[in-house]
C-alpha cells in the first residue's frame, strides 16, 4: 500500500492545508463572528450543518462520477483569484471579500482534494458555510425587520380571508356587542389626533400597517353579519386542508434518478449481482504472448512476468502506476530473500487459475491457487482484481486467503469499494494522472497493490 499512500499525499497535503487555512482564520476571526447576534451558535451550526451535507450517503450516480465539476485547470485559476480575494480583503478591512475568497480558496482545493462523488455536495455545503459569516449588519438588520413586518402583514391577510377581526377589534366587540359604531368612530378619531403631531407615531400602535388595513376594519366594524369565533376545531381543519398536498407529495412515489447521461458502463443498477464463472486451468495452460481480453488470461500474464522479474512488463499490465522508489523495494527483496523469490515465483507460474467473479462489467476478480509445497504458504489462495479500460483487462490490487470460500466472501464483502477504487483508477488514467500504488509480498504475506 505505500505506493498507494505516496499517490495520494499530494491531494492529502492539500486537503490538510486547506482545512488548516480555514481554522487559523476562524480561530483569528472568532470575536468577528461572534459579535453579531447569535453569531458563535450560527456559526457552529452551520458549519455542522455543512459537514452532515458533504458526508451524507452519496447516490448511485454521485458513486459512479469519475471527474469533479472543475477541471484542473479551472480549479488553479480559482485558486489565485481567490487568494486575492481574501488578500484584497484583509488590506482593505472590506470583510465580505475576505470571507468569500476564503471559501472560494477552500472549494478549489476541496474540489481537487476530495474523491469525485463529493462534487455535487461539496458547493451547497460551502454554500451553508457561507451564511456563518453574512451579510454584513447594516443590511442583515432592516432584513430582519422586513421579515418581522411580512409576518404580522401576512397574519393579518390570512385571518381577514377568514372574516376574523383582528388586533383589538374581536375583543372590543365581543365585550361590548352594540358598540361597534362608537369603536370605529373612535379609531377614526384617534388617526385624526396623531396625524396632527409631530411626532411621527407607527400606525402599529393602535393595530393599523396602512390605509387599506384601517378601510376593512372600519368596513367589518359597520357590517351587522356575526363573525364566528376562531374555534380550535376550526384551526384543525385549517391545518388539515393546508397539510393535505404535503401529505399527498410525500405519499406519491419519488422519482427515479435520471442516469441517461451517464455511460452504458457506469448505469447504475439497484442490486448488481456477482457473475461467478469456473476456469480450471494452469497458468502454464495460456499462451505465452500477451492477452489482455479476459481477466484470467490477464492474469496468466502478469504471473509470469512477475516470475519472470520483468518490471517493464509488470508496470505495462497494470492500471498502478508504480514509482522509481517501490521499483528498488521490490528489487531490494528479489536480492535479499532469494530462496523465497524463488519459491514465490514458482508457486505463481504453476498456479492453478480456478474461477472469475465478475462485478459491474468492467471489474472482475480472478481466483488462483499458488503451487506451494506442502506446509509453505499458509495462505494459498490469491484474489487479483482487475479492470477493463479501453478494452484491456489490467491488475489493480491482490488479497491473500486461505480458502476458495473466503475468497468469495472477501470480494463479496469489499466490491463495493473496490468498484469505487477502479472508478479512481479509471478516471485516473483516462486523465493521463495514473495511480500510485505498490508493496512486496512473499510466500505467507497479503499485498494490495492499489
Amino acid at each position: 500500500m505505500s505506493g498507494h499512500f505516496s499517490s495520494i499525499r499530494p491531494r492529502v497535503v492539500v486537503l490538510a492545508s486547506a482545512a488548516g487555512l480555514f481554522l487559523v482564520w476562524v480561530v483569528t476571526n472568532l470575536r468577528h463572528l461572534a459579535a453579531t447576534q447569535n453569531g458563535t451558535i450560527r456559526f457552529f451550526l452551520t458549519a455542522f450543518f455543512g459537514l452532515m451535507i458533504l458526508l451524507r450517503p452519496k447516490p448511485a450516480r454521485d458513486r459512479a462520477r469519475t471527474a469533479p465539476l472543475l477541471p484542473a485547470w479551472a480549479a488553479a485559476l480559482l485558486v489565485v483569484a481567490a487568494a486575492a480575494m481574501a488578500v484584497l480583503g484583509m488590506m482593505f478591512y472590506v470583510h465580505q471579500v475576505e470571507w468569500l475568497g476564503l471559501l472560494l480558496l477552500l472549494y478549489a482545493c476541496l474540489n481537487w482534494a476530495l474523491p469525485p462523488r463529493f462534487a455535487r455536495d461539496l458547493p451547497l455545503a460551502l454554500l451553508l458555510i457561507y451564511w456563518a459569516h453574512p451579510l454584513p449588519s447594516q443590511l442583515f438588520g432592516p432584513l430582519q425587520l422586513a421579515m418581522q413586518r411580512w409576518s404580522v402583514a401576512g397574519s393579518e391577510w390570512l385571518l381577514h380571508l377568514l372574516n376574523v377581526r383582528v388586533w383589538g377589534d374581536g375583543l372590543v366587540l365581543r365585550t361590548f356587542p352594540h358598540g361597534a359604531g362608537a369603536y370605529a368612530t373612535a379609531i377614526v378619531d384617534t388617526l385624526d389626533f396623531l396625524s396632527r403631531q409631530s411626532l411621527a407615531v407607527p400606525l402599529v400602535a393602535i393595530g393599523a400597517r396602512s390605509g387599506v388595513s384601517i378601510a376593512r376594519r372600519i368596513k367589518m366594524l359597520k357590517s351587522p353579519a356575526s363573525v364566528a369565533p376562531l374555534t380550535v376545531g376550526r384551526l384543525l381543519l385549517l391545518a388539515a386542508v393546508a397539510a393535505l398536498p404535503m401529505a399527498l407529495g410525500f405519499a406519491a412515489e419519488s422519482p427515479q434518478e435520471d442516469d441517461s447521461s451517464l455511460p452504458r458502463n457506469q448505469q447504475p443498477t439497484e442490486k448488481p449481482a456477482v457473475q461467478r464463472r469456473a476456469v480450471n486451468r494452469l497458468v502454464t495452460d495460456f499462451p505465452e504472448n500477451t492477452d489482455l481480453s479476459t481477466p484470467e488470461s490477464a492474469l496468466a500474464a502478469w504471473n509470469r512476468a512477475w516470475a519472470r522479474g520483468d518490471d517493464h512488463a509488470v508496470l505495462e499490465l497494470t492500471w498502478v502506476k508504480w514509482g522509481p522508489r517501490e521499483i528498488e523495494k521490490i528489487k531490494q527483496y528479489r536480492k535479499s530473500h532469494p530462496k523465497e523469490s524463488a519459491l514465490f515465483n514458482d508457486a505463481m507460474l504453476n498456479a492453478e487459475i480456478l474461477e472469475v467473479l465478475s462485478y459491474r462489467a468492467d471489474f472482475a476478480s480472478v481466483t488462483s491457487k499458488l503451487a506451494f509445497p506442502e506446509g509453505v504458504g499458509n495462505r494459498p489462495y490469491s484474489t487479483r482484481s482487475f479492470g477493463r479500460i479501453n478494452g484491456l483487462w489490467k491488475n489493480l490490487g491482490e488479497d491473500r486467503v486461505s480458502s476458495l470460500e473466503a475468497a468469495r466472501e472477501s470480494f463479496d464483502r469489499k466490491k463495493d469499494s473496490s468498484w469505487q477504487y477502479y472508478v479512481s483508477a479509471r478516471g485516473d488514467e483516462v486523465g493521463a494522472a495514473g495511480v500510485a500504488a505498490g508493496g512486496i509480498e512473499g510466500p505467507n504475506r497479503s499485498h494490495r497493490t492499489g
